[in-house]
């Protein structure tokens, strides 16, 4: 799986990004059975404010190596559209083929 960040700040609650609108690279966020998309809320750098951290599965379709830029997107409740860019490092898995490793977004 590829943990991908949106950043949260004083004037963005990533807690209102509705989970169920949030893409990164044409890839959906993995979901978990009934439980809905592989997302949560996280204070990763405990500066008091939190990443909506999401999960994607790891497909090699949708990665080159030599790649170095990501972009996700997604809706807060709202219905406004979000984007955000990132770079990227986009290394071997274990079975040989190519996933993204993704910093913080947004």
């Amino acid at each position: 799986m590829i943990p991908v960040a949106a950043l949260g700040s004083e004037s963005f609650d990533v807690a209102n990004i509705d989970r169920n609108t949030v893409s990164s690279g044409g890839m959906e966020v993995r979901v978990r059975g009934n439980k809905g998309p592989l997302c949560g809320l996280e204070d990763v750098n405990l500066d008091g404010f939190y990443y909506l951290v999401c999960h994607f599965q790891e497909n090699p379709e949708y990665w080159e190596p030599g790649e170095n830029e990501a972009t996700l997107t997604g809706e807060p409740l709202d219905g406004t559209a979000i984007e955000g860019t990132d770079s990227i490092c986009v290394v071997p898995s274990v079975e040989n083929q190519f996933c993204a490793m993704a910093s913080h977004f947004l």
